[in-house]
């Protein structure tokens, strides 16, 4: 293009062509006419500034909004692994308490099929051996099912039958007043303990454990067995 304006035939005769015509023009023609040269580069020059310009924004929004999807990808990927982390955080947790409860479950049915703890006994009479004929009550405590059963209805079982013991010596304190008590049963304040505890870990435990510690009466028993220890009137050493 250059070429063609400068060495096309020149508008006056007397001239080779039109650069040698250029260079035979005055200083203020010739300044003019670089100016209107230097004038037409300079705007084709913004043109194609502004339109590389506007190519480089349009492919740096592309790229913002691909930066975008990525991160937005890595987000929703990162919380997918942080539930699932707490998922599985959640299932050792109730394997965990699982298992400690089961433990303490054998160890309470364990307590409870141990007779000897449970040679407590409730009388009207003071000595130490009653005459069986002129005692008026003597009242036991029993733990013990009337036949074999799988673990956990064994476990009911005993509870059941406990609570009914508890419940006679209760039911026979109000109609009369018992003259020898026995302390309190290092058994049974060892049960509470143990029941307190299983309490804690059942809610961090699987539903199928709560809805088993349910269906054994495990709560009921715990605070059944929980008043029965506390009361005054029952023990030699409770006093309120």
């Amino acid at each position: 293009m250059v070429q063609w304006a400068a060495f096309s035939p020149a508008s006056d005769s007397a001239y080779a062509n039109k650069f040698d015509e250029f260079t035979h023009l005055k200083p203020s023609e010739m300044g003019d006419t670089l100016a209107g040269v230097f004038a037409a580069l300079a705007f084709i020059w913004i043109i194609v500034t502004v339109f590389l310009q506007s190519y480089e924004l349009r492919e740096q929004r592309k790229e913002f909004r691909e930066q975008r999807r990525a991160t937005e990808d890595m987000a929703r990927s990162m919380a997918a692994q942080a539930d699932i982390f707490e998922k599985e955080q959640r299932q050792r947790e109730q394997i965990e308490a699982d298992n400690q409860i089961h433990s303490s479950l054998e160890e309470i049915e364990g307590v409870l099929r141990r007779k000897i703890h449970f040679k407590l006994r409730w009388s009207t009479s003071e000595t130490e051996e009653p005459d069986p004929w002129n005692e008026v009550v003597c009242d036991y405590l029993t733990a013990y099912p009337g036949n074999d059963a799988s673990f956990d209805d064994l476990l009911y079982q005993r509870f059941d039958n406990l609570q009914k013991s508890m419940s006679n010596v209760t039911e026979n304190l109000n109609r009369k007043s018992y003259r020898a008590k026995p302390q309190s049963s290092s058994a049974l304040l060892e049960l509470v303990q143990i029941c307190e505890g299983v309490g804690v870990l059942s809610e961090q435990a699987s539903e199928g454990m709560r809805s088993r510690l349910r269906k054994i009466g495990m709560q009921e028993f715990s605070e059944a067995l929980s008043k029965f220890l506390a009361r005054d009137d029952l023990w030699s050493d409770v006093t309120q």
